[in-house]
């Protein structure tokens, strides 16, 4: 008996994965030429899918239906005989005594009136089978408003990144050139503001066991900077008197995780080795392992007294087109004057560049929050189906002391309105954890530290209606079964 029924799962199963697995497919190939081509700029050499994914998604597709219909095919297989032929279906549908339940029996006839109280009381009836139908409503409510919060802390830590580049446009040349040139260059334009010159170098770090760390890259600032302000996670930032004193930012305090606050770390700059201590640990701007030092210091330590090699323009205008526009102006003016620039970038185009990263990752996240919504509805929709199964004496009953369909079609509606309320405030208090755990995790993995946590309360809101929305629907087909049934039918149901 186990044999045949899990047979007829299995049977369910590859007809699921048969027509599952080229649409797995044709999304992969479809998001990889439209979107990872374009936004990444990556060519791959195929497009060919390993023969270990497809053994995973027919395991998938076997397994799990098996797995989920293994327990209800036991169950259902203890049935005697006897309690199979005599089964009409009543048993199934007696309220329990349980607590909760008798709480809802005594409350004040005030408070909750009659359909909605029949409702809540039915939606109580079977709790293994509500739970069953709410684990997925519940995922999706979490996930949905932990990948909305993670998006706002996105945004505010994108908003964090600026406090390291709070200038329009940024020019980097070739080589290093007299400060005082540059800015006489970069001010014939009207629009210019301020410019503040830096110096960007490259450095290696020296461990004590002889080995050689990856370039980092070194900032030189001007002391009296007023384009950075960085977050300080540990120690302090650089003061005007800092002579042989850095701050590195957290990406390479993660690569060098022997490097405390107060330690002394010898960096190989322009050939040159020098000891430097470490006075504070900064965030990060996503753009990499860096550390900062004041001017004076890099100057020194780079043979480049009153040179800076990037210049970074304030301009009268912040706004995305008025960046673009003045980053054009300033590359014609400075290669009219003989400048070999390397390189101009906007605040906007940097902006944009580091939440393109994140926008993939939340995307995909999002569309699983909706995709479990979708599920759940869909499983609250067989619910239903079977709740109104079990209950078509009930239904007769209230059709024979003079219900109208409108009040059996508006219990049927609350029944599944309660499902989906209970979904989402069980889902709305895991959504506080999951949203912080979710933007550390993901902050740490590409940027080496958590994102500045912000939670989407309009998320919240947003979710619960659509999720009273998903439970209309899915109530809409049992309602309408439910009036259809005449009350000859109903009470001669066996």
């Amino acid at each position: 008996m186990i044999i045949m029924y899990l047979t007829m799962v299995l049977v369910y199963g590859i007809i699921a994965f048969l027509i599952g697995i080229p649409l797995a497919v044709g999304t992969a190939r479809l998001l990889m030429t439209d979107l990872i081509q374009d936004l990444v700029n990556i060519r791959p050499e195929t497009y060919a899918i390993d023969w270990w994914v497809y053994a995973v998604m027919v395991s998938v597709g076997v397994l799990i239906p098996v797995l989920a219909g293994l327990y209800p095919v036991w169950q259902g297989t203890r049935i005697t005989i006897y309690s199979a032929l005599n089964d009409a279906g009543i048993h199934a549908s007696k309220a329990s005594a349980g607590l909760l339940d008798r709480l809802l029996f005594r409350l004040p006839q005030q408070w909750l009136q009659r359909p909605l109280l029949l409702a809540v009381r039915n939606t109580l009836r079977h709790k293994g089978r509500l739970v069953r139908t709410m684990i997925v409503m519940i995922l999706g409510t979490a996930l949905f408003i932990g990948v909305i919060s993670v998006r706002q802390s996105v945004d505010a830590t994108q908003s964090d990144f600026l406090r390291y580049h709070q200038y329009d446009v940024q020019v980097q040349f070739e080589e290093a050139h007299r400060i005082a040139r540059l800015q006489s260059v970069a001010y014939q334009i009207p629009d210019v503001v301020a410019v503040e010159g830096w110096g960007i170098a490259g450095a290696t770090r020296l461990r004590p066991d002889g080995t050689e760390s990856n370039t980092y890259g070194v900032y030189g600032l001007p002391e009296s900077t007023q384009l950075v302000a960085p977050i300080v996670q540990m120690g302090r930032w650089l003061r005007p008197d800092d002579i042989y004193a850095v701050a590195i930012n957290a990406s390479m305090a993660k690569d060098e995780p022997d490097v405390r606050v107060g330690d002394r770390i010898v960096l190989d700059m322009a050939g040159r080795e020098q000891s430097w201590e470490v006075v504070g640990i900064v965030g990060n701007d996503a753009q990499g392992a860096k550390l900062y030092m004041n001017y004076t210091a890099y100057a020194r330590a780079t043979r480049t007294p009153g040179r800076a090699n990037s210049l970074q323009v304030i301009a009268r205008e912040h706004d995305r087109s008025a960046q673009a526009f003045m980053e054009e102006i300033l590359l014609q003016q400075f290669e009219r004057a003989g400048f070999d620039v390397r390189t101009t970038r906007t605040t906007q185009t940097l902006n944009a560049q580091n939440g393109l990263m994140f926008d993939i990752i939340v995307g995909f996240l999002i569309l699983l929050a909706v995709l479990l919504g979708a599920v759940g509805s869909l499983g609250l929709s067989t619910t239903m189906g079977i709740n109104m199964m079990e209950r078509i004496r009930e239904i007769g009953v209230l059709r024979a002391i003079g219900a109208s369909n409108g009040a059996i079609r508006w219990i049927v509606l609350l029944e599944g309105l309660a499902i989906a309320t209970i979904s989402w405030i069980i889902g709305f208090v895991l959504s506080f954890p999951a949203a912080r755990f979710m933007s550390e995790e993901i902050g740490i993995a590409l940027l080496d530290m958590p994102l500045t946590y912000t939670y989407a309360w309009t998320a919240a809101v947003v979710w619960f209606f659509a999720l009273l929305g998903l439970a209309i629907v899915a109530s809409l087909g049992p309602a309408r079964n439910a009036v259809r049934l005449t009350i000859r039918e109903v009470l001669a149901y066996e």
